[in-house]
């Protein structure tokens, strides 16, 4: 899906725009279908690529949310199954299993967790995928977590910072 981006950004059209300027003039019939046609396909194209990037974001959010669950239901080790291989490349699953387990010792009891913002990452290492950006509420604090996440739900990356009753920000984990 970079292609759109790099499209949207490039100076081709302004390019091609001025070559038919001042090849056909600006009153031409043939550049002003030129320009309709090329405003056309770029609305069209520009709808496929949000239409693309929203079903990608529902795909992770949804294996988040299983994620979340099974946190509330302290199953950390079924958790533990959202990290990704390109995860466990930075830190072990024991490791990810400790940092749970200090945010519920630090945090207290899981309550709910709230999609905050995302965003397509485009040519990731792992390929296209999605930021998500979480408030995660516990009974004595909350957390924000950043996650890279795959549309198959598998969490690549993953900071999260805890915010304490007081406001103080404590760093946990940043993968």
């Amino acid at each position: 899906m970079l292609y759109c981006v790099e499209f949207y950004n490039s100076h081709g059209m302004n390019q091609l725009k001025a070559v038919l300027h001042k090849e056909l003039g600006h009153k031409g019939l043939v550049y002003k279908g030129f320009l309709f046609s090329a405003a056309l396909l770029l609305s069209i194209s520009l709808s496929g690529c949000i239409t693309y990037n929203l079903t990608k974001m529902v795909k992770a959010k949804n294996g988040i949310d299983e994620f979340y669950l099974n946190i509330q239901q302290q199953r950390y080790d079924d958790a533990l199954t959202f990290y990704s291989p390109a995860f466990r490349k930075h830190t072990s699953l024991k490791e990810m299993r400790e940092t749970l387990d200090n945010v519920t010792s630090m945090a207290g009891h899981y309550e709910g967790h709230k999609l905050v913002k995302w965003r397509a990452i485009m040519n990731d290492e792992e390929g296209s995928a999605m930021q998500l950006l979480y408030r995660v509420t516990y009974s004595r604090g909350y957390t924000i977590e950043t996650m890279l996440v795959a549309s198959d739900g598998k969490i690549h990356k993953h900071d999260i910072v805890l915010v304490d009753e007081s406001g103080k920000e404590v760093p946990l984990i940043a993968i």
